[in-house]
């Protein structure tokens, strides 16, 4: 039984530890597409 739980237990971290990297992965891609947004903006402003 505490072989089971201790299992389950690191089962459970490593999928947190997976859920927070792909949170920041997400966050830094959001925040790449709102600069890409930005500088797409910035250049058609200049192209008027």
């Amino acid at each position: 039984m505490n072989d089971e739980k201790a299992s389950l237990l690191k089962l459970r971290l490593l999928i947190n530890k997976q859920n927070q990297s792909n949170l920041i992965g997400l966050k830094i891609n959001s925040f790449y597409d709102l600069l890409n947004l930005e500088v797409n903006n910035s250049v058609e402003v200049c192209h008027l």
